[in-house]
């Protein structure tokens, strides 16, 4: 997938992840860093990687279509939608860890890039 995408993508990219990496990876919240564009995860911190039971690699390959529920996508699509408008978003949703046991978490995103690719922050919040 990477080596397909145009230079400046990747080079906003990397700058992306080497700010992610340098602010949050010793967080105890979770957070990661989402492409819009092509709907993945491009980093994320330790602690997202332990509420969810999978590992970074499979978080970055899993489809989101096999992490949240029908319904919940739903509400992302709209959560991702208002993002590319306000820059700032939230909701409640509910995704599925690695077991298949379902996990409650509010997602705060933030928009940081619309060119050369949309960019958000995620954080996200434990409800139970």
């Amino acid at each position: 997938m990477g080596s397909t995408l145009n230079p400046a993508i990747l080079k906003s990219r990397q700058r992306w992840i080497n700010f992610f990496n340098n602010l949050f990876m010793n967080s105890n919240e979770i957070w990661n860093l989402y492409s819009i564009t092509s709907r993945t995860i491009l980093a994320l911190n330790p602690r997202a990687i332990s509420i969810s039971g999978y590992s970074s690699e499979e978080l970055k390959v899993t489809p989101i279509e096999r992490i949240y529920p029908e319904n919940e996508l739903m509400k992302l699509g709209a959560l991702l939608q208002n993002l590319t408008s306000t820059f700032v978003a939230h909701d409640d949703v509910t995704f599925y860890t690695k077991s298949g046991s379902l996990k409650r978490v509010t997602v705060h995103a933030s928009l940081l890039s619309h060119e050369p690719e949309e960019l958000c922050l995620v954080k996200t919040t434990e409800r139970d």
